[in-house]
């Protein structure tokens, strides 16, 4: 059988036929199939081509779309943004039509507190803006007036007369950054006072505690912490007393203690710690846990009910609470609950006044207090 000659499979000779004329059909047939080919590639080139410019056409238009859309969105926030200062300044002017702002406003106001007459410039009340006082005798006030066309008000009249001589004498300092002093308050109207102050949002008698200034000790004191320069007892209080009006709870982190077997005390105390009682543990008026030891016996201390053993190590964080209603003292152990103590029936007329206490007795050692601490969940129980 005669062999194919270079034109390849499609080039075999057929019966009769020249090796030439099978040589030229097959490149015949193959430039037939290059043409296909190229056709077909043109073709979908064209295809392609036309895709392209369809996703072109969309996505300009899903631009053009979300331009659009953003536009309207900024201009609508805008609007918002607008409506809500007009909103923002309404507020702010109906507030200040509830205030008293004007210090030269010399209007004298004429008070009947529970039938103790008082009298007051109108104009120091811008002095206490922030309180609810400045808000009872604003431009809409509504307080009721007696006969002598006096404003009738049902204060406690003791605890009032001290918080409107803190005004005037607030309007009469020569800047207001003027620290003006917090007049004594007695004892035995404690508990009114925090209740009016806290009724009339007068901060300014409810300062944030913080550990006494002038103590006496060797400690390294800061507003929040103290740390002991020597071995021996030192006793250092808060500032401020606990306010009666409700349960009073603080926080002490041990941040250094080498020693947690004792020599460590945190509790409440109706006398701050002064002169020869700084070195000694034991508070005539005070109760007192001393850490791996117990609540420590003193005269006022009535029934205890601790767990002894509980080591204060570093890193632990002790709660203590003081509950003015039934003068009961609660110690928590990084969170959880580990004993109470009571203040003897005979001695609870002391506490009208109570504030923290601690005390350090070990060299570095250190304690960071957390006046607003909150109470655990497990002083619910």
């Amino acid at each position: 059988m005669p062999s194919s000659p270079a034109g390849g499979p499609e080039a075999k000779l057929r019966p009769g036929e020249s090796p030439d004329a099978a040589e030229e059909r097959g490149n015949e047939a193959m430039t037939e199939a290059f043409n296909k080919l190229v056709h077909a590639i043109d073709g979908e080139r064209s295809k392609i081509k036309q895709s392209w410019t369809s996703v072109n056409e969309q996505y300009q238009k899903t631009q053009q779309f979300c331009n659009e859309l953003k536009q309207e969105t900024e201009q609508w926030i805008q609007g918002e943004k607008a409506k809500i200062e007009a909103a923002w300044q309404e507020i702010e002017a109906t507030r200040n039509s509830l205030k008293v702002l004007d210090s030269s406003d010399d209007t004298l106001l004429k008070l009947s507190c529970s039938g103790v007459n008082f009298q007051l410039r109108k104009g120091a009340l811008a002095f206490v803006p922030d309180s609810h006082l400045n808000a009872l005798f604003a431009a809409e006030s509504s307080l009721k007036k007696d006969a002598d066309g006096r404003y009738v008000l049902d204060f406690n009249p003791e605890c009032f007369a001290l918080i409107l001589d803190y005004v005037k004498n607030k309007a009469l300092a020569p800047d207001k950054s003027t620290v003006v002093p917090i007049p004594p308050i007695p004892a035995e109207q404690r508990t009114n006072m925090d209740l009016l102050c806290e009724a009339l949002k007068f901060t300014y008698f409810l300062p944030p505690n913080e550990m006494v200034k002038n103590h006496g000790t060797s400690l390294i004191v800061t507003s929040n912490t103290a740390e002991s320069t020597h071995d021996g007892w030192q006793l250092i209080s808060a500032a401020h007393p606990l306010r009666n009006s409700r349960r009073g709870y603080f926080e002490a982190k041990i941040e250094s203690n080498s020693d947690p077997r004792g020599g460590l005390a945190i509790g409440v105390t109706a006398v701050q710690p002064s002169g020869d009682t700084i070195h000694q543990l034991k508070q005539k008026f005070g109760v007192l846990y001393n850490s791996n030891n117990g609540v420590i016996d003193a005269d006022c201390t009535g029934t205890t009910d601790v767990t002894k053993q509980v080591m204060f190590k570093e890193g632990s964080v002790i709660g203590c609470e003081y509950n003015p209603d039934t003068f009961l003292v609660r110690w928590f152990f990084n969170s959880q609950l580990i004993g109470s103590c009571s203040v003897k029936a005979e001695k609870t007329d002391k506490f009208a006044v109570v504030y923290p206490v601690f005390g350090l007795y070990a060299k570095g050692q250190k304690i960071k207090i957390d006046f607003q601490a909150l109470l655990p969940p497990s002083a619910s129980s």
